[in-house]
């Protein structure tokens, strides 16, 4: 056994040990029914009712929502959209409409109805104070576990997150890829799902020019660990510039062109200095080959310089507060990759692309370019990917489309890791779902990735793939940031926040000198993770400007309001258990206040976005409705006094406390007792 293969094996076993673990977890958790919930109870009691009228199948033709007493008169509306659409609106107002409500009508005085009534397309529903009230205690008794559910009980997902590159530093991208995949696995688990985390790092692709340089100018540079690593990426990247275009080497002012004479041991000209970097580069690849196929003096190498990359990353998690359960590299799955292939080419769903296949392939293009059935633009298009493919294992996916997943002398490529990705995650984890959240830019890449995998049978029918993407960092001006602007900043970035935060409390006498530090570090984080999910995530996200403006930038994204409000409904119930008052159900005259009546609403509606942020992928739905609650819980705080008379909004208060605290949990932000 190679240590190529030794390695191989351990990481196969701590997977293992890891996924039983994560399974072992959810069988030990127990998830609230979803039924439950006070709207999926309700929906319950009226699709029991109703059923009888042969016009819904399931509860879930009902969409039972909450509405706007103050506005509207009533409390929750219910209407059928499937039969609505069938009928449409009118028949459906004169014959749907008043046999529900002539249904609904024995609900009332029972259930907590007071009354029922027909207005246009909906049956509503006004309930009595007391079944406001008396709901609050559900989601006491849930504590920490309120808003999750076993809709999804045991669904399996694959979430695919972060994924750096070896020997380079990370850059603003990884911020919300990290922090948008880790959300979304907090969703799913949630609502039931056993989720497995995937850290898929690339140390593979490219890592041959990385060893080779390693090996020539490690003594050239004042740096350790991963710096150094990407000062020799950097000296390969700018080497293949200045090699690519004889103006780029011309320009270059003198010293730059004898120190990349010098260290890739040419001439000072253009000519010697092409040739050299073209040596450099096959001994790159051979230095790659030989450590693919398994040579123990190249994985040696290899194992020592690799481990810097992920104590780097691993520092930037640890800021962050996030786990990742598996950091995988792409190293792992490549045989997987070249065993699919032969495979392949043994069944023929994927072909050696031949210059006769490509011949072929010209004349259909130009037949139908001759034909007008397609423009010259696209033809020559289509014409420049048949050459690029010729000499590669390609699989057909259309006429004239092909996914490249093997170079011609079998070393691996992108596509024939990630083929290997495929299989190992559907054959190890048998999943219900496999996401990537990964940028736009790899759309096409994973299109070829999933179409190729069902047609190599990689894949199951069963398993969903999705691609899910984030929108850029901007700075102050729109413009999208460059990997480089965010490489060397994004821990400083964090710490910067962190002191931010921090300074606020230096002339706090009530606090600790350890309080003060742990409320600085959640805040810090908590806006930097708000300040990313407060849009929907394919939106853009400012970060730019000087460093003043982005902390300002980060305090007000909202996150730290949020946590904020949960901080103050905490304190009146420690002031009101200090002089002794306790909560009680309802006033004394057993009147809500219609602020209140709203925020009970609001309360309930936690179980409902949880699963609407689950099913979209999208923490920004849990964001939102936690500002919404804070705004509207401080509102009521400010209108209406607690202490000493008024024990039933301590009920409130604390309800309120537990459902951000829950929502912010979600978030992967850190919950606090006072700020």
């Amino acid at each position: 056994m190679t240590k190529l293969q030794a390695y191989r094996k351990t990481k196969l076993d701590e997977t293992d040990a890891i996924t039983k673990r994560t399974i072992s977890n959810h069988a030990g958790k127990q998830f609230p029914h979803r039924d439950e919930y006070f709207l999926r109870a309700f929906a319950l009691t009226v699709f029991q009712i109703i059923r009888p009228l042969g016009i819904v199948d399931t509860i879930d033709d009902l969409d039972v929502s909450w509405i706007d007493r103050a506005r509207l008169g009533a409390d929750i509306a219910l209407r059928l959209p499937k039969k609505l659409k069938e009928l449409g609106s009118k028949e459906y107002v004169e014959k749907i409409v008043p046999a529900l409500a002539e249904c609904c009508a024995s609900l009332a005085g029972s259930h907590g109805i007071e009354r029922v009534e027909a207005v246009g397309i909906y049956v509503n529903f006004v309930l009595g104070e007391r079944s406001f009230f008396d709901s609050l205690e559900k989601i006491e008794s849930l504590g920490d576990c309120y808003g999750q559910s076993d809709r999804d009980i045991a669904k399996v997902a694959v979430i695919d997150y972060s994924s750096p590159n070896a020997a380079k530093h990370l850059h603003a991208g990884h911020i919300r890829s990290t922090i948008i995949g880790h959300l979304i696995g907090n969703l799913l688990e949630q609502t039931g799902g056993i989720v497995h985390r995937v850290n898929h790092i690339n140390d593979w692709g490219g890592i041959g020019a990385i060893m080779e340089g390693f090996v020539r100018w490690e003594k050239d540079f004042d740096a350790t660990g991963n710096t150094l690593l990407y000062e020799i990426y950097l000296r390969y990247r700018t080497g293949e510039k200045l090699a690519g275009k004889e103006a780029l080497w011309l320009e270059a002012n003198e010293e730059t062109r004898e120190r990349f004479a010098k260290a890739y041991e040419s001439n000072g000209d253009y000519e010697s200095f092409k040739q050299a970097f073209s040596d450099f580069k096959r001994a790159s690849h051979e230095r790659f080959m030989r450590l693919e196929n398994g040579d123990d003096a190249e994985f040696v190498l290899w194992e020592k310089i690799i481990p810097w990359s992920l104590s780097e990353f691993g520092e930037f998690y640890h800021l962050l507060g996030i786990h990742i359960d598996h950091s995988i590299g792409e190293s792992f799955y490549a045989d997987t990759g070249r065993d699919i292939v032969d495979a392949g080419v043994e069944n023929k769903t994927l072909v050696f692309y031949t210059e006769q296949m490509a011949a072929r392939d010209k004349k259909l293009l130009a037949d139908k370019l001759a034909q007008g059935e397609i423009e010259e633009k696209i033809h020559d298009k289509l014409a420049e990917e048949i050459t690029r493919d010729i000499g590669c294992f390609v699989v057909p996916l259309s006429d004239f489309e092909r996914f490249v997943v093997l170079k011609q002398d079998r070393s691996t490529i992108y596509a024939t890791r990630d083929l290997g990705v495929v299989k190992f995650r559907t054959d190890f984890w048998n999943p219900d779902t496999v996401i990537y959240e990964v940028g736009q830019e790899q759309a096409d890449h994973f299109d070829g990735v999933f179409r190729s995998s069902k047609i190599l049978w990689i894949a199951q029918e069963s398993t969903s793939f999705e691609h899910i993407y984030h929108g850029f960092y901007v700075n102050e001006k729109g413009a999208k940031l460059s990997s480089r602007d965010g490489a060397s900043n994004i821990i400083k970035l964090i710490e910067s926040a962190i002191v931010y935060f921090r300074r606020k409390y230096d002339d706090a006498t009530d606090f600790s000198e350890e309080e003060k530090d742990h409320i600085a570090r959640s805040l810090a984080i908590g806006s930097i993770i708000f300040n990313d999910i407060r849009k929907d995530r394919k939106q853009p996200v400012t970060l730019g400007g000087d460093e003043a403006a982005l902390m300002r930038g980060f305090e007000e994204s909202g996150g730290a309001y949020v946590v904020y409000a949960s901080c103050r409904a905490k304190s009146i119930l420690a002031k009101a258990a200090k002089i002794g008052v306790e909560p009680s159900p309802l006033p004394v005259d057993g009147v809500l206040e219609a602020e209140e009546i709203a925020i009970i609403k609001k309360l309930h509606e936690y179980p409902q976005v949880i699963e609407r942020a689950a099913d979209g992928r999208n923490p920004s739905t849990v964001a939102e409705y936690l500002r919404q609650l804070a705004q509207d819980y401080n509102s009521l705080y400010a209108k209406y006094p607690v202490l000493p008379d008024n024990p039933h909004r301590l009920v409130i208060a604390r309800a309120v406390a537990q459902t951000i605290d829950c929502g912010l949990s979600a978030c992967n932000i850190v919950t606090l007792e006072r700020i």
